[in-house]
């Protein structure tokens, strides 16, 4: 079934749940049954065809894998917008989902996290929380500026949204820690080089 998921082969998963194969199957990790559904997999390699099977299925949509990830933290960390938007179809609320990992983050911060700007747009289209903080009290601007993801702070420069003040995240970053420091420094020496 992961496998069907994977390669987008929904005849297969059909197939598999006809014989009983149940769609919340998971992962067998260490030999325990705590991995990853086949809905995580499929929601991680855009495989829509599949996605529509497994929720018609009774695949659960909000179920979270080893890491504390649901399928659309996998949709948006991997810039997977189709996926996202099916599954804002399928349960709007989980565009502000946040994780159980210990991190708490919300899609749109684990886009960010990634440099997936064409998810954290999807996101943003979709209504999501651009002001919500993780567990280190870190917005989507601080989180992406330690990744290095100039791409999706300049974005929000060249947006303006009023929910976050942009630059002043950037420079407020420098009287904090030494890592905080570090990134911030990075990322403004490539946003002012980079452009008027």
């Amino acid at each position: 079934m992961h496998y069907a998921a994977i390669h987008n082969y929904p005849l297969i998963a059909t197939s598999l749940i006809i014989n009983s194969v149940d769609a919340n199957i998971k992962q067998q990790i260490d030999y325990l049954a705590i991995g990853p559904m086949p809905l995580h997999y499929a929601a991680r390699t855009c495989s829509l065809d599949t996605i529509s099977c497994l929720i018609s299925n009774y695949a659960n949509v909000s179920y979270a894998d080893h890491d504390g990830w649901a399928p659309i933290h996998h949709a948006a960390y991997f810039d997977n917008v189709n996926a996202i938007r099916l599954f804002a179809r399928k349960q709007h609320e989980l565009i502000d989902l946040s994780t159980r990992s210990d991190s708490r983050r919300t899609p749109i911060m684990l886009a960010a996290s990634a440099g997936s700007l064409e998810a954290v747009k999807c996101l943003i289209s979709l209504g999501a929380n651009l002001t919500f903080m993780d567990e280190r009290n870190h917005n989507l601007i601080n989180i992406a500026a330690h990744r290095g993801h100039t791409n999706v702070i300049d974005y929000f420069i060249s947006n303006k949204f009023p929910q976050l003040s942009t630059w002043k995240i950037l420079v407020d970053m420098l009287d904090k820690s030494n890592e905080d420091k570090e990134a911030s420094t990075r990322c403004l020496t490539i946003l002012t080089n980079q452009n008027k």
